[in-house]
Formats: C-alpha cells, sequence, structure tokens
C-alpha cells in the first residue's frame, strides 16, 4: 500500500 505510507508523509510535511 503506498497510498497509506505516503498519507503518512503527507501529514508530516503539514505540519508547522
Amino acid at each position: 500500500m503506498k497510498s497509506l505510507r505516503a498519507l503518512h508523509h503527507w501529514h508530516s510535511l503539514d505540519t508547522p
């Protein structure tokens, strides 16, 4: 599941 990993990374990048 690449989507799951991408989502997790996205959240990390969304952090201020």
